[in-house]
């Protein structure tokens, strides 16, 4: 039985055309036509074809000790009301990790606002296709849920985070369970023993209540006496917030990115210092911030990774929606702000 590995050069003597053409044609290189791209496709399956896993290994250490030349155009692909209505927080240090990381690969990666073919998404695509853009990265979607019904069959794309409902594309996020548990560890080191924790529910719900769930599984290890309810509400108003801490006296409030400098503002109307009274942490501090403490999410390597994981799927011609999702968590680490002490 003959079991030789099947090579590019089988199937380029087989097809009549150079190895040079079988490479680019199953990189999908918009070099190749897509008649001579989907015969050689097709025969490469009909022969058995699997790349050599060493030679791809090879192939991307010589890649890596010789500068990058231009590989081609990615897109960063944005869905709120405007198109610069995503460029803030974390989403800016996802895109200046994904662009700096894009630029070391040789790609370039531009802006592509959904909103201006909201009504005409096969618009959108084929300005894509006539741009010679394969690769795409979704930004966060504004609400959770969102659904963007868009022909997917002819791109490679990685999407943010949990709040793209359809479909279900490969995901590269912060490690947010995991962060918060952190977190919560974090603050027991610097001696706070009451922790309440007070956010919006639409905030966790985007992380698909991981935050509450890390919180939730830290405060199940303390003693009763030190448990407070937490305060994750649809909306979280002054008043009844105020209440809560006068209640149940939180030595410091876990809240998100979305609430934090409402919450030392009504905190500090109502009397109470921070840090000396109350502290408050972030299990996702500001990108650049220097004021909170807590878990600084590396938006810059959450950036880096996707495009990794994007350029990767363009190399092994994954187009489409992915029979299996792929979940890539980085994990955050601790940043000592201003807005806690040790007790």
């Amino acid at each position: 039985m003959n079991s030789r590995r099947i090579t590019q050069v089988d199937i380029a003597r087989r097809a009549g055309v150079t190895q040079a053409t079988v490479s680019l044609a199953l990189r999908n290189h918009p070099s190749v036509s897509a008649t001579v791209r989907d015969r050689i496709v097709a025969l490469a399956k009909s022969m058995g074809y699997r790349p050599d896993p060493m030679l791809a290994s090879l192939v991307a250490y010589r890649r890596s000790l010789q500068s990058a030349s231009f590989q081609g155009v990615l897109a960063w692909v944005t869905n709120y009301p405007t198109a610069s209505g995503w460029s803030n927080g974390q989403q800016l240090g996802y895109f200046k990790g994904a662009r700096q990381r894009a630029e070391e690969l040789g790609y370039k990666l531009e802006e592509a606002w959904l909103g201006e073919y909201r009504s005409n998404l096969e618009r959108f695509k084929q300005v894509l296709l006539a741009r010679g853009i394969q690769g795409l990265l979704l930004a966060p979607q504004m609400q959770p849920h969102t659904i963007i019904e868009l022909d997917w069959s002819h791109f490679s794309a990685v999407t943010f985070g949990y709040t793209l409902q359809s479909p279900r594309l490969h995901m590269v996020m912060n490690h947010q369970f995991r962060n918060m548990t952190h977190l919560i560890r974090e603050l027991h080191d610097h001696g706070y023993r009451r922790v309440g924790i007070a956010m919006p529910a639409s905030q966790d719900e985007r992380a698909e209540n991981n935050y509450l769930g890390g919180y939730l599984v830290e405060q199940s290890k303390q003693k009763r006496a030190d448990k407070i309810p937490s305060f994750v509400r649809r909306r979280i108003d002054r008043t009844p917030f105020l209440k809560w801490v006068e209640r149940y006296t939180p030595e410091i409030v876990v809240t998100d990115l979305s609430m934090a400098e409402r919450l030392r503002e009504w905190l500090s109307e109502a009397g109470y210092a921070i840090p000396g009274d109350i502290g408050l942490a972030l299990p996702n501090v500001p990108f650049e911030g220097r004021f909170f403490s807590g878990i600084d999410e590396n938006p810059l390597l959450v950036g880096a990774s996707a495009v990794d994981e994007l350029v990767g799927m363009l190399h092994r011609n994954e187009r489409g929606v992915p029979e299996h999702t792929r979940y890539i968590l980085i994990e955050g680490h601790w940043f000592e702000g201003e807005s806690l002490s040790r007790r």
